[in-house]
């Protein structure tokens, strides 16, 4: 164990009995799951499978999360619950923001859940599930972002090998070694960015930065080429609707560093690759534009435009990188 973990990863028993939950989401509805009930031969191989998440939170470095950021080798990102909202009530309107409020509830009220029946282990559209501990007057939860009977197909039969094959009973899930989060009393570690931000659609968590990260685009276009209030509102309210228009907009102001970005070359450019300046330039050298093209605005700045050498084909770049 490292030194300076987390107080709360210290002393994690795998020794108690355990549950196991079974989660989805439907469209535009909150987090929900059953519990489905578990017998005393599997507590061992449970276990096994949430330990090396709790090695890897005992000895990895921990670092505050981050939208959009990668881990390095051996770290996690830590989410500190009091960050989450804090709506608890199933009959609210659901927000997307709710998804980690609502996991986190789920682990922690486990055992309140509705057992799962037979007929409900047949439903195919789990998104995840939860292997859950008693810990610290609560319950800590090891969440893998797999459908546990997602690989188990309908018609396909299963067998075992010793000196002969014979028939083996279809199983009813598949859980793998290890988690992608680990949901504890006062944060939640996450071990895979990717499936945290896929898994919960965290439009709260995921978006939380991009006040700030306009902040800092004002000001860095304001020594070049200032936003109209029409031009502002556009990109803001562009970049708080998806992941990858906030993902663009936060990474502007590096890509505005290394160019001299002024009206007369922008012009010049957007001219050449046939592409209309009136549509994010006005009159005044302003970035002025609707939020219809906030796109173009990303694509210029980017330098998404280009032209086919072989077929002189004008094109643009879905995705970039140097060269």
């Amino acid at each position: 164990m490292r030194q300076g973990v987390r107080e709360e990863w210290k002393g994690i028993s795998l020794t108690t009995e355990p549950r196991l939950l079974v989660g989805w989401r439907e469209p535009h509805r909150r987090l929900d799951a059953l519990r489905v009930k578990l017998h005393q031969d599997v507590f061992t191989e449970l276990a096994e499978l949430c330990r090396p998440s709790v090695t890897k939170i005992q000895n990895y470095a921990e670092r505050p999360f981050e939208n959009f950021a990668e881990l390095d080798d051996e770290e996690y990102f830590w989410y500190p619950h009091a960050l989450l909202p804090q709506r608890h009530s199933q009959e609210d309107m659901p927000t997307a923001e709710d998804d980690t409020a609502d996991l986190v509830r789920l682990v922690k009220g486990v055992d309140g859940l509705p057992d799962a029946t037979r007929d409900d282990l047949d439903e195919p559209n789990y998104s995840f599930y939860s292997i859950c501990w008693p810990y610290r007057d609560s319950m800590i939860g090891f969440v893998s972002r797999m459908n546990p009977v997602a690989t188990l197909k309908p018609g396909v039969r299963y067998f075992q090998y010793g000196d002969a094959m014979t028939t083996a009973r279809r199983p009813d899930f598949a859980l793998k070694e290890g988690a992608d989060l680990v949901i504890g009393e006062d944060g939640t570690a996450i071990l895979s960015p990717y499936s945290f931000q896929t898994l919960l659609g965290d439009v709260g968590v995921s978006f939380d930065h991009v006040q700030r990260d306009m902040t800092i685009v004002r000001k860095a276009l304001a020594g070049s080429i200032n936003l109209t209030p029409e031009a502002d509102e556009a990109l803001l309210s562009e970049a708080s609707r998806t992941r990858g228009m906030a993902k663009r907009l936060r990474l502007i102001p590096g890509r505005l560093e290394a160019i001299g970005l002024d009206a007369v070359s922008l012009r010049e450019v957007l001219t050449k690759h046939e592409v209309d300046p009136a549509l994010i330039l006005d009159d005044n050298d302003h970035f002025s534009f609707d939020q219809e093209h906030v796109a173009v605005f990303f694509d210029a700045i980017e330098c998404r435009y280009f032209e086919d050498d072989l077929s002189s084909e004008r094109r643009r770049a879905d995705r970039y990188s140097t060269r």
